[in-house]
């Protein structure tokens, strides 16, 4: 619900022929119809300036949003305009656009917004508000479509980001340079929802094992336990390569606190690591001191 002012001179930002929703210097929006927009209508003016109202330039956004990238993963990429127009330094990859999809995908106000198909934007400036539709036809065409974003320039050609809920799951496609992109994506998600299902391959708070206690007060065995579980999309081939390894001692030397990181467990698909986590104590043990040695001593004499 922020409001933004546009500043002058955004349009010198927007070459002749692009998608834009011609802002004007000083009108004011708020950063939702800004975004619904950008995301909707591909429009250019209004990623510019969202950058501007973020960073104070279109040059610090870019800074801002490769440090981002670099952040989530996104090592193929290089960002040097807001909206994604040509430059020749501004770059990325199939993959790095999926991971930033799917990362932006768990934030509730930009999953709400990539699927809204057609929006109203209001102003302070204009009398009559502007109209726009989502230019994503998946969202009408595919079922279960929750997303993403369309995107055309002459040098990139025509590119798409789509997502789709199917079997418990959420499947974000990309495809670049493709000219029946809605096509293409629309069969690349069917086919992953009709050969890859999500399973659990360790479940939350899941007691692992025990382990002997040494040098402890009492308890001569403790329980330990992953905290994080664990889901992967596998074909019904790739469940069968599965292997859960579960590295911990079995020998502990008191003392040991609740919580304590004892050991951990590896996730291996084929030879591949694909997750890894720790393994906890689920109990304290104290350590026993000469007094608690001596009252053995007696009770075995008694």
């Amino acid at each position: 619900d922020d409001k933004v002012t546009v500043t002058e001179g955004i349009q010198s930002y927007i070459p002749a022929g692009a998608h834009n929703i011609k802002l004007k210097s000083n009108e004011v929006m708020t950063v939702g119809d800004l975004l619904h927009a950008v995301i909707l209508q591909n429009a250019n003016d209004a990623a510019v300036a969202l950058a501007i109202e973020t960073s104070g330039s279109v040059e610090d956004f870019a800074t801002l949003a490769n440090e981002f990238c670099k952040r989530v993963g996104a090592e193929n990429t290089n960002i040097v305009t807001p909206n994604g127009l040509h430059d020749e330094n501004h770059y990325t990859t199939a993959k790095d656009l999926a991971i930033i999809s799917c990362y932006a995908m768990k934030n509730e106000i930009f999953r709400e917004i990539v699927a809204t198909k057609k929006a109203t934007l209001s102003n302070e400036f204009f009398k009559e508000p502007r109209y726009i539709k989502n230019k994503n036809r998946l969202l009408k065409e595919l079922d279960g479509c929750t997303g993403i974003k369309t995107g055309f320039t002459k040098e990139a050609g025509r590119c798409l980001v789509a997502s789709r809920k199917v079997n418990q799951m959420e499947v974000v496609c990309v495809v670049l340079n493709c000219g029946p992109m809605f096509e293409e994506c629309s069969e690349l998600l069917k086919k992953a929802g009709q050969e890859f299902s999500l399973c659990e391959l360790l479940p939350e708070y899941n007691h692992v094992g025990s382990c002997e206690v040494v040098n402890g007060k009492q308890i001569l065995k403790i329980n330990v336990m992953n905290k994080e579980g664990f889901v992967y999309p596998l074909t019904k081939d790739e469940q069968s390569l599965v292997r859960v390894v579960a590295s911990f001692p079995k020998t502990l030397i008191a003392p040991i606190e609740k919580g304590q990181s004892v050991g951990e467990i590896n996730i291996y698909l084929s030879n591949q690591l694909i997750f890894s986590t720790k393994i906890y104590s689920i109990e304290d043990v104290r350590t026993i001191n000469f007094k608690d040695i001596m009252n053995k001593v007696i009770e075995k004499m008694l």
